[in-house]
């Protein structure tokens, strides 16, 4: 704690693995895209020191699956890992593109929630929600991506809308 910052860890259940190892982990799986378009947008976020600040301290949800301090790391690394290992069986899937998004496809909590002492939802979570806060930071992102292929970004969107199981 420094001065009159509070650590959130004090009040609220935490990850129980370190996150830069998480973190490590995910830079690692997403180190091997090999698509120039899509690492150059998960280096857009990787590289963004504050979001990704936010990011590995945000919780997955207020309840259910990985509700603490570091559970949206914990969360995106499985399944990230997970959509690495499908593929792997499958060749057939588009590797990059489906790593991508199971990295950004729950981006958005990171401004659905406010966990600063207890996890609940931020006024942009309750009337925006994560899913098109998520596709609106990814439009940031690409934006600033000189030629980002305008099928690519149509299908990445497709897949952080459609991630609930509704088209």
């Amino acid at each position: 704690r420094k001065g009159d910052e509070v650590d959130a860890s004090d009040f609220l259940p935490a990850c129980p693995v370190e996150p830069g190892v998480l973190f490590e982990g995910l830079q690692k799986i997403l180190g091997t895209v090999k698509r120039r378009s899509l690492r150059q947008l998960s280096t857009a976020f990787l590289s963004d020191q504050s979001l990704m600040k936010r990011f590995r301290i945000a919780p997955a949800a207020k309840s259910m699956h990985h509700a603490y301090l570091g559970g949206l790391l914990e969360h995106t690394l499985g399944v990230t890992r997970l959509v690495s290992e499908v593929c792997e069986l499958y060749p057939v899937l588009d590797r990059d593109q489906l790593l991508v998004g199971a990295f950004l496809h729950d981006i958005g909590k990171i401004h659905e929630f406010s966990f600063e002492r207890i996890v609940e939802y931020s006024d942009a979570g309750r009337l925006i929600g994560h899913i098109v806060m998520g596709v609106e930071m990814i439009d940031r992102k690409i934006a600033a991506i000189p030629g980002f292929p305008e099928q690519k970004a149509m299908e990445l969107r497709h897949l952080i809308l459609s991630h609930h199981g509704v088209l």
